[in-house]
């Protein structure tokens, strides 16, 4: 980051369905906004596989539960059991409007939902959070014995 081009937030226009649209680059408070959310998410999942449990236990036990089975409806989600917020529609369309209420501070994120089509939101998401491909082809050097 020696030079200020580095340093200075870049945007890139998009066109859908005929309209233009400036995307920005998210800046740190963003992805701080986007973690609260993703804390928020978690909990609201967390809360899900409580009730979820016990009201299956319910099902199975009747009104005498086992003395556990609240420690294992609180447990900590499994990775298999949990879809970070980012890779959820909720989270990109957060994370697009972020991007675009900058420049454009009369959209909703009900309007983001709208406009993007979901076709382009991965190529969309990888824009503004400054996500690269990794280089095909690229030459190595050979290692010195």
């Amino acid at each position: 980051m020696n030079e200020l081009a580095d340093m200075v937030k870049k945007t890139k226009k998009i066109t859908l369905d005929g309209k233009s649209y400036i995307l920005s680059e998210l800046t740190m408070a963003d992805w701080s906004e986007l973690d609260v959310r993703s804390k928020d998410h978690k909990k609201r999942a967390v809360a899900v596989k409580r009730d979820t449990v016990i009201e299956t236990a319910k099902k199975i036990y009747g009104d005498k539960l086992p003395d556990n089975l609240i420690d294992k409806a609180m447990a900590p989600l499994l990775p298999e059991e949990y879809e970070e917020y980012e890779d959820t529609f909720e989270g990109s369309q957060f994370m697009l409007w972020r991007s675009l209420v900058k420049r454009q501070p009369e959209l909703t994120m009900d309007d983001v939902a709208n406009i993007i089509p979901i076709h382009k939101i991965q190529e969309i998401v990888k824009q503004i959070t400054g996500v690269k491909e990794p280089a095909k082809n690229v030459r190595r050097p050979a290692k010195r014995k």
